[in-house]
């Protein structure tokens, strides 16, 4: 038994075998963990574009929000100041159709 041991442990002392056992470890080993930091780098990607896509999004909403709430107060001011003009209007009574007087 002795012997056996002493020539395979001359075998896998061997530098060429050495080589080729540790070329194909890193050739197996090497790409997995880059593959898993690749996908690790994708999957954070999407999160950002995603995010970004949400934010933009919600900003645009909030934009038309606000115009839209300030077009709403400046045509109800502009109404309410044409009434308080027609009000004041001394010759308001002589127009029969009122209506041509809101355009």
């Amino acid at each position: 038994m002795g012997i056996h041991l002493k020539k395979n442990s001359k075998i896998f002392s061997h530098p060429l075998l050495l080589l080729i056992v540790g070329a194909i470890i890193t050739s197996l080993i090497i790409p997995n963990f880059t593959r898993q930091w690749q996908d690790h780098q994708k999957e954070l990607e999407v999160k950002i574009a995603l995010t970004d896509e949400i934010n933009k999004a919600t900003s645009d909403i909030n934009t038309a929000t606000a115009l839209m709430t300030y077009s709403a107060f400046v045509n109800k001011n502009r109404l309410w100041l044409r009434i308080q003009r027609l009000e004041s209007f001394p010759g308001r009574d002589r127009f029969k159709n009122k209506e041509l007087l809101f355009k």
